[in-house]
């Protein structure tokens, strides 16, 4: 029922998911999976993964899952996903569904390598920890990147660590591939270093047309201002995206691009831009989220079913993924290399 209403954010969690999200606990394969010219290329695969152990790497093609033709298998999946935000969006449920095994149960899958041999891995049920993460480079040029799994409060602090230490910085790649979101508030807080002064932030949209209120206190304002920092980044700032991009994460990617403050490069985001403040918890021990705000850009624009468009895209291809080769980073590196210090937006500085 919640799938009909095609919004990626409204779902329902069986008791197994919700016990493993309360405790930030995964039962995930590590598998990462993206259609490409009709073929299921393997892609984002989990390093610490039993995947990535038994020889399972980007670039190679799955032709075969648990004694099943591949395609037939993500198609017979695709088809009981009753809606998304996007197209590209119910995906990700199919994703779900290749990573999660019963207990006990064992998942085969057969690959086939660049080179056209094939193997076969047999994987089984475990579930990890799963806690957020950020790591940062200096790459050659002083060119600063930076990556993180997603807006979660608990990974602010180091993430605004690794921003008090860029300001002599080049220029910075902030890659947000793969990353779905969280955190809506600290997705502001993140674009607020790289901007002077107060500017009107995104537009936040509820059901009554009210501000979102507490025992009085204002929680969420429909027209947030975004407070600058007295002494912002300046440097230029390139973002990375793909399909995989969703909600705060498309939120600092076209808030950012609105306001003209960096220059993003990739695929079209999930476009999956709604926000909910909390599971509510039903009878059996599962959980039901439903979207509860809808948010507009600066400049008027509604990312949910439609997804940030970058400046630059770079189609995530078959070949690259083979030779290892990275196009969009390489293309956003190639572009700071080229760019002066900016000067922040401010409140007079906004297109």
């Amino acid at each position: 029922m919640t799938g009909e209403l095609n919004d990626a954010h409204t779902r329902v969690e069986s008791p197994a998911r919700y016990a493993q999200i309360k405790h930030d606990k995964s039962a995930s394969l590590g598998l990462g999976v993206d259609e490409i010219d009709g073929h299921l290329i393997m892609h984002g695969i989990s390093g610490v993964s039993q995947a990535a152990l038994l020889g399972v790497r980007t670039g190679q093609e799955l032709i075969g899952i648990d004694g099943q033709d591949a395609h037939t298998w993500w198609q017979q999946q695709r088809a009981q996903v009753r809606g998304g935000s996007t197209s590209w969006s119910r995906d990700a449920y199919v994703l779900r569904a290749l990573n999660s095994l019963p207990a006990g149960k064992v998942r085969t899958l057969e690959l086939a390598r660049p080179d056209g041999t094939r193997f076969s891995v047999e994987l089984t049920d475990e579930e990890a920890a799963a806690p957020p993460w950020v790591y940062a480079h200096t790459l050659n040029g002083n060119l600063v990147y930076v990556r993180f799994s997603a807006f979660d409060r608990q990974i602010k602090p180091e993430l605004m660590k690794v921003l008090d230490h860029a300001d002599k910085a080049r220029g910075m790649v902030i890659d947000l591939r793969g990353n779905g979101g969280g955190d809506g508030l600290m997705a502001m807080d993140l674009l607020s270093r790289f901007v002077k002064g107060e500017i009107k932030g995104a537009q936040v949209i509820t059901r009554d047309q009210q501000p979102v209120r507490l025992f009085g206190f204002s929680l969420l304002d429909t027209h947030p201002v975004l407070q600058g920092d007295a002494h912002p980044l300046t440097l230029p700032l390139a973002l990375l995206v793909d399909r995989h991009s969703a909600s705060a994460a498309e939120l600092v990617a076209g808030a950012a691009q609105s306001l003209g403050r960096a220059k993003v490069f990739g695929e079209t985001t999930c476009g999956c831009l709604l926000g909910f403040f909390d599971y509510d918890p039903l009878p059996g021990g599962g959980a039901l989220a439903f979207s509860e705000i809808d948010i507009r850009l600066p400049n008027g624009d509604r990312i949910e079913g439609r997804g940030v468009v970058p400046d630059v895209v770079v189609t995530v291809t078959r070949t690259a993924l083979e030779e290892g080769a990275d196009p969009a980073l390489q293309s956003a590196l190639d572009w700071l290399k080229t760019q002066p210090a900016l000067t922040p937006p401010t409140a007079g500085n906004t297109r």
